[in-house]
């Protein structure tokens, strides 16, 4: 694989195919993080107002904590269906442009990705990932454990002194430790999905295609992961000034908006009304402006992460051919549904 064949393909492909920044940018918005941020303030909200005393809920509580079950449900089910749809759609529509060179717009790129390899993918990032966070929070878990029963109790004596250093040693061992998996799981994501996407496998099959392109390419692959690294950091660094510049520029716009309604508002009660209505409307439009601006940006990244981790798949493939299995009736053998452009 040529390094250097794949980033200036990766880059072509982000600069003359549009069509893949509004995917990006949609992958981005539904990434869950801003709206995990409100589920986190309502849910600190009712959990602070509990009676911790007496462990007591009482109705009011009770209907909140439904409440917060309800919102996760209602944003968590459809984010998380068009992240994983917009993925597989930018993954088909890389592999297309550089196989046949086809460039299709954003509605033909999105039906690419409503198919049966946008479930797949969902499965194979929940069988990849859900042990490793089930051993991690095991592991935790014990650790408090043992700090709480045997080492707090013996304390400030010489065994419980070296307990606690040695329960801090392991804790910070296991982050160490999960981040190393937590790097390697992530690069047999990225070659498991594009397997199952590209090549009609199914979720078993896709993670042993996936691993065995890695191990076959260790080489290759740990290079690709390191200029992705470097990208992504640099991407940060470029991110921060262009973030409080525009920042500041909508501050500063929102800001004069808001002086010009307060003074044209006129005096009184009814003037008052009229300028504090005009001021939040205007905030609130100059902060949904900001951040569809910023997850715009955010989507470019994106866009150039997959389609580089997709042409580095294409490119490592041909060392270890596939074994697709059949695929199922009225389905291609990448996924899709016949008929379905």
């Amino acid at each position: 694989m040529s390094l250097e064949s794949v980033l200036k393909r990766t880059w072509q492909t982000l600069w003359r195919y549009r069509a893949l920044w509004v995917m990006g940018f949609i992958l981005a918005l539904a990434s869950f993080s801003w709206v995990g941020g409100i589920i986190g303030s309502i849910g600190s909200r009712i959990i602070a107002g509990l009676d911790w005393q007496s462990l007591r809920i009482d109705q009011a509580d009770f209907l909140g904590l439904n409440a917060l079950a309800v919102v996760v449900l209602v944003l968590y089910i459809p984010f998380t269906m068009a992240a994983y749809v917009s993925e597989v759609a930018l993954i088909r529509a890389v592999d297309r442009r550089d196989e046949t060179g086809e460039q299709q717009g954003f509605l033909h790129g999105f039906r690419l990705g409503w198919s049966r390899a946008a479930w797949r993918i969902f499965l194979i990032d929940l069988l990849i990932s859900a042990p490793a966070t089930l051993l991690l929070g095991f592991l935790l878990a014990l650790m408090f454990a043992l700090l709480g029963v045997l080492v707090i109790p013996s304390l400030p004596t010489v065994i419980g002194v070296f307990g606690l250093l040695a329960v801090i040693g392991l804790f910070f061992l296991t982050i160490l430790l999960a981040v190393v998996v937590a790097v390697a799981l992530d690069l047999l994501k990225h070659f498991a999905r594009r397997a199952c996407t590209l090549d009609g496998l199914g979720v078993i099959d896709g993670i042993r295609q996936g691993y065995g392109v890695i191990r076959q390419n260790l080489k290759d692959v740990g290079l690709m992961w390191l200029v992705m690294l470097g990208v992504s950091m640099g991407w940060s660094f470029v991110m921060a000034p262009i973030r409080y510049l525009l920042m500041a520029v909508f501050g500063v716009t929102g800001g004069a908006a808001a002086l010009l309604a307060h003074n044209s508002s006129g005096v009184g009660s009814a003037g008052s009304v009229a300028a504090a209505v005009a001021v939040t409307v205007g905030l609130a439009f100059v902060v949904l402006v900001l951040e569809a601006l910023l997850t715009l940006l955010s989507g470019l990244g994106t866009v150039f992460q997959s389609a580089a981790w997709t042409l580095t798949y294409r490119d490592l493939r041909a060392t270890k051919g596939p074994t697709p299995e059949e695929p199922a009736a009225g389905e291609s053998a990448t996924g899709e549904y016949i008929g379905s452009d």
